[in-house]
């Protein structure tokens, strides 16, 4: 399961909320961003109850992280190049497109 946070930090707390969120070994990306929200955090998580704990997590040591939206993939069919199956294994690679749906026609 992929999750994106958009969250808002106050700037002279962005510096140690950056540590903070460094040491989570879910995340995969963090980056500043400009508008309502001034961070993006993405992370893995094994499930739903994963995420839940990882939001929990967040919200006791970084209370002045507040989020403003968020978004998640409940499946993920490719993955940088690797198909992946149900449990969330490398199948194989990517040699030609994953096409999701009808095929398309044929000229």
């Amino acid at each position: 399961m992929h999750c994106t946070w958009l969250a808002r930090v106050p700037e002279e707390a962005k510096e140690r909320t950056v540590a903070a969120l460094a040491t989570l070994p879910e995340l995969r990306l963090c980056v500043s961003t400009t508008g309502e929200s001034n961070l993006l955090v993405s992370v893995w998580a094994r499930s739903p109850s994963d995420l839940l704990r990882l939001e929990r997590l967040l919200g006791d040591r970084l209370p002045w992280l507040s989020r403003v939206d968020s978004v998640f993939m409940l499946r993920t069919l490719k993955h940088f190049g690797w198909v992946i199956d149900a449990r969330g294994r490398s199948t194989g690679e990517v040699v030609e497109p994953v096409i999701i749906g009808d095929e398309p026609a044929s000229a």
